[in-house]
């Protein structure tokens, strides 16, 4: 065999022998390291046991301790959030929040309604928005259309005779 072989299985070898070594090495630390836990528990339990042997002594000459009364839950006085007051189109909530701040990002507005619209509600509205061609969009910045209304009189703002 060449030369270059038996190097290779002299390394495995020796390799073998530092991985057992290794072995034994973790084998005792694990022992080491139950045998502490072993004794932490241990502690614990006495701790415990003692806390629950003072506490029930001290009942007995001061008497049972009271707990402090919970409050009782009271009723929202104001609309949950994410919810506007009764009444309140949504939609027109953020459309009114666009005319405030033209070239809000969704976040901005977000900021501005919130606590009586959610977030994913208010990207669905303004996904409807954009679709009906409400909102222009332009680097990711929302403006309000100015859509004019036809004047009365008129059809589709031609005069009628």
């Amino acid at each position: 065999m060449s030369g270059y072989l038996e190097q290779l299985k002299a390394d495995l070898a020796e390799a073998q022998k530092r991985l057992q070594e290794a072995q034994a090495k973790m084998q005792a630390y694990q022992l080491i390291f139950q045998a502490a836990h072993a004794d932490v528990q241990s502690y614990q339990r006495v701790v415990d046991a003692q806390t629950k042997k003072e506490q029930a002594a001290a009942e007995q000459v001061f008497g049972p301790r009271e707990a402090p009364a919970a409050p009782a839950p009271t009723a929202p006085e104001s609309p949950a959030p994410g919810s506007p007051a009764p009444g309140v189109n949504k939609t027109d909530l953020i459309r009114e929040a666009l005319r405030q701040h033209p070239g809000a990002t969704p976040a901005d507005l977000f900021e501005v309604v919130r606590g009586q619209v959610g977030r994913a509600y208010l990207y669905s509205v303004l996904k409807r928005l954009r679709e009906n061609e409400e909102v222009m969009i332009r680097r990711k910045k929302y403006w309000l259309r100015a859509i004019s209304k036809p004047e009365q009189g008129t059809e589709d703002g031609q005069r009628v005779n």
